[in-house]
């Protein structure tokens, strides 16, 4: 059904935060639609598990290991897709860190976790995607914010929610940016999936 609506043979994508819930059935999906297919994740084996899974559609794939708040990471984690796998067209920004402290209790370490994670991650990636898209000017970034980044949930998302404010309009800006390079950057909000676990 997937190859119906449109085609990704040939093209190589990275999703970050794809070894469960609902990175990994994007990861899937890119595979369903052709596309060879980077995972990237903290838990190894839970990208490993992505991998074989998308192995068994007959596309190519690689698990690596990258925490998003690592700068060094990420430069690991394009370098390696440059050499297993080719220039990456499609990078889905899926890596997140929820909050649940109430704005009065959040503390500063954990407020600097969930902006480098959710945002600073979500940027660096972007970047080092851009790196590569825009002299072949082609590709695609999809950045997954949040129902809680377009209004207020309460419950002490608080810093969550500003992480995923911030995604949209870091999304807007570089859309404007990178359009006459022929780059698409758009965003995905999501509400709640039920995952595993």
């Amino acid at each position: 059904m997937t190859r119906t609506l449109f085609d990704l043979a040939g093209r190589v994508a990275v999703i970050t935060g794809g070894g469960m819930g609902l990175g990994q059935a994007m990861a899937i999906g890119l595979a369903g639609a052709g596309a060879d297919v980077a995972v990237a994740d903290l838990d190894i084996a839970a990208a490993a598990e992505t991998v074989t899974q998308i192995r068994a559609l007959g596309r190519r794939a690689c698990a690596i290991r990258c925490d998003v708040a690592k700068p060094d990471d990420i430069t690991h984690l394009f370098d390696q897709i440059d050499e297993e796998l080719g220039p990456v067209e499609i990078l889905v920004n899926n890596a997140g860190l929820g909050s649940h402290t109430k704005p009065e209790d959040v503390s500063l370490a954990e407020w600097q976790q969930v902006i480098e994670v959710n945002l600073t991650g979500s940027f660096l990636c972007a970047q080092h995607a851009g790196r590569r898209m825009l002299p072949r000017r082609k590709g695609s970034i999809i950045n997954i914010s949040s129902i809680g980044g377009a209004t207020s949930l309460g419950r002490g998302n608080f810093a969550y929610g500003i992480a995923k404010g911030a995604v949209i309009q870091f999304t807007r800006d570089l859309a404007v940016e990178w359009a006459k390079h022929n780059v698409r950057v758009n965003a995905i909000l999501p509400c709640q999936f039920r995952t595993r676990g």
